[in-house]
């Protein structure tokens, strides 16, 4: 976890021998004039995000303190920016998706740029989340039947799913899919 820390709210702690880091909100409210407890809880959560991922450029002092101080100084022109750590998405949002990185990877192809610079940036979970007709029911041999079904209506899909979670990476680290 990357943070210029402009602010110095970066602090740790240890749980069995391994250390915890997170961006300390007391410590950044007490260098400024604003009231914590005023202060919404949802925009508690983008402050936090937007102190762990200063980058000096998107993200900097000035950015965090102008928000930091939004309701003493009336801002009406500031941009808030949130990185997410993770993104959930369910099956009928997640399939276009990989389709579409699938699709940003072979234009690129095209072009003679490599492809593998297509990639998510952050962890993605891809939740498979529909119902399994029953073809068989009642007998000892139904799940089993309907189970062989389901894979064989859906093989090109499950492939497409698999191929996705292996191709897609981040500095050799596979983020792309987990199926659950």
């Amino acid at each position: 976890m990357y943070s210029k820390d402009s602010f110095a709210t970066k602090k740790s702690f240890f749980i069995d021998d391994s250390e915890y880091f997170y961006f300390s909100l007391n410590d950044f409210f007490s260098n400024i004039d604003v009231n914590q407890n005023k202060f919404p809880y949802s925009l508690k959560v983008l402050l936090e995000n937007n102190l762990r991922n200063e980058d000096g450029k998107n993200i900097n002092f000035s950015t965090i303190n102008k928000f930091g101080n939004i309701f003493n100084k009336r801002i009406n022109d500031l941009e808030i920016y949130f990185y997410p750590t993770r993104v959930l998405m369910q099956d009928f949002t997640g399939v276009p998706a990989v389709a579409d990185l699938a699709a940003m990877r072979n234009t690129l192809n095209k072009k003679g740029i490599n492809p593998n610079l297509i990639n998510p940036t952050i962890p993605v979970d891809l939740v498979i989340d529909h119902s399994v007709v029953a073809d068989q029911y009642g007998n000892n041999k139904a799940f089993s039947h309907n189970v062989k079904m389901e894979f064989e209506r859906n093989k090109e899909r499950y492939e497409f799913l698999k191929w996705g979670k292996e191709s897609f990476s981040n500095q050799g680290q596979v983020y792309a899919i987990r199926l659950i």
